[in-house]
């Protein structure tokens, strides 16, 4: 039926592109036949085969940033982080990133522990956009990470408090704000962050029970247990642990 037909089509395609790199074309056909031949693979759900494609096609044509951008759509869908970090190198060295693309390539390095670079690509997606709140979020969630730099704390509660001015209802700055308040032992600003964390999301585990913490140790009994009572009522299977 049809997908049979798509199949003889997409390996049709294929013999086509091979048979045409065999008759030694420009460099830049090559590029353009490797990429064509990695859409025709990717459409069909062969990944692996084309990555190798652009592989190939890299190695011919090692500045194409459209090469490039296909191949991180490719170790993006194969889940290969790696591959997907030195793909963000070689496109922010070839032309520069979007700041899209920085916030993209920051939570990957965040997300492999590498803290300062990762500080780095969401610092120059905010050079570009300085309204980027989302930029804002993902570099105070760097700082905060990070338990070896002297100021950390500082650092990301300013980056919360930045975001927070140019998006106030954003659920994770909030949250951002009331954990750096926390443990800096300002009890009274943590609670309000937590409070306005609740207004965005009703539910909010973790802002109902930080609450309830600030105010019983405030002595503040029945608010506390006004916000635990909540919790305790979404039957929540998260183990809080005081002060952590």
């Amino acid at each position: 039926g049809d997908a049979a037909r798509g199949v003889g089509g997409a390996s049709q395609a294929l013999l086509y592109f091979r048979s045409a790199l065999q008759c030694k074309p420009s460099a830049r056909d090559v590029r353009d036949i490797h990429s064509q031949m990695a859409a025709v693979q990717i459409s069909a759900g062969a990944w692996r085969d084309a990555q190798v494609t652009l592989e190939s096609g890299l190695s011919a044509a090692p500045d194409s940033s459209e090469l490039w951008r296909q191949l991180l759509t490719v170790c993006t869908h194969l889940q290969d982080a790696k591959g997907q970090q030195h793909c963000h190198r070689r496109l922010a060295q070839l032309s520069g990133s979007a700041p899209t693309d920085r916030v993209a390539f920051g939570e990957l390095l965040l997300a492999d522990g590498q803290l300062r670079e990762a500080r780095e690509q969401f610092e120059l997606a905010i050079k570009v956009d300085p309204s980027n709140a989302v930029a804002l979020v993902k570099l105070a969630n760097a700082w905060r990470l990070d338990s070896r730099a002297e100021d950390s704390l500082d650092e990301a509660k300013s980056c919360y408090e930045r975001a927070l001015q140019l998006s106030p209802t954003n659920f994770e700055a909030l949250e951002g704000a009331g954990y750096c308040h926390r443990k800096m032992s300002n009890l009274d600003q943590a609670a309000h962050f937590y409070q306005q964390c609740l207004k965005v999301r009703f539910n909010a585990e973790g802002a109902l029970y930080y609450l309830g913490d600030i105010l019983y140790r405030q002595h503040r009994h029945a608010e506390c247990q006004h916000y635990l009572a909540r919790l305790v009522d979404l039957d929540c299977s998260v183990d809080y642990k005081t002060g952590a």
